[in-house]
């Protein structure tokens, strides 16, 4: 449906794309890729996804120019990368943090940003200001390992009782996790806010 162009077309202007991999082959490739995105024809995602008709023709967002460049090993994964970032996010960023006494702590301090996330006093998600709750976000929804502090399996299993842990469901669990925290781990896929990576809001969550 597109809906990943369009989601970071509300982000910024223009952004780049560079992928450095090894083909079939095992011949190291690397291509790069500019999008630059029409303001007037980028439709939000909410309009896209609460259509029903799917069979809409294709929508022009803009252009895009792709040239293939030398091969890195150091560079190999697929990165997204933008400095045409919109006003209107910057704004809105600016706003979340402003007059916010916490938020020179918790900029880049790993351990204050994690106290934040659990005030008893808020009660859902979106009663944290936009600045964590895009963190938090982020930090859920990329595959992400579940934790690096709990190398089994994200559940804190001091809090299950002896006979739930020998029940075969329990059991299912278990294996479901661990396969995928495997899985999640072999991506060796990485995010980064501000200075904060993702995996360590996802981490603390479970293993504290």
């Amino acid at each position: 449906m597109g809906i990943g162009m369009l989601a970071i077309g509300q982000l910024c202007h223009s952004f780049e794309i560079e992928s450095h991999y090894y083909d079939d082959q095992k011949k190291g490739k690397a291509y790069k890729g500019r999008i630059i995105l029409e303001d007037s024809d980028i439709v939000g995602v909410d309009a896209i996804v609460n259509n029903d008709d799917l069979n809409n023709e294709a929508i022009d967002v803009g252009t895009w120019r792709y040239d293939e460049v030398d091969f890195d090993e150091s560079k190999i994964g697929f990165h997204i990368y933008s400095n045409d970032v919109r006003q209107t996010f910057r704004r809105d960023m600016t706003e979340a943090v402003k007059g916010n006494d916490q938020f020179k702590k918790i900029h880049f301090n790993f351990e204050d940003l994690h106290k934040e996330f659990y005030d008893k006093t808020k009660k859902s998600i979106r009663n944290w200001h936009l600045y964590l709750e895009t963190i938090w976000e982020l930090s859920i929804l990329c595959p992400l390992p579940y934790t690096s502090v709990i190398t089994e399996t994200p559940i804190n299993a001091s809090k299950i009782s002896a006979s739930e842990k020998r029940t075969e469901d329990y059991k299912k669990v278990i294996e479901f996790l661990e396969k995928r925290q495997k899985a999640f781990e072999s991506y060796k896929f990485k995010v980064y806010f501000d200075g904060i990576e993702a995996e360590e809001i996802n981490s603390t969550a479970y293993g504290k």
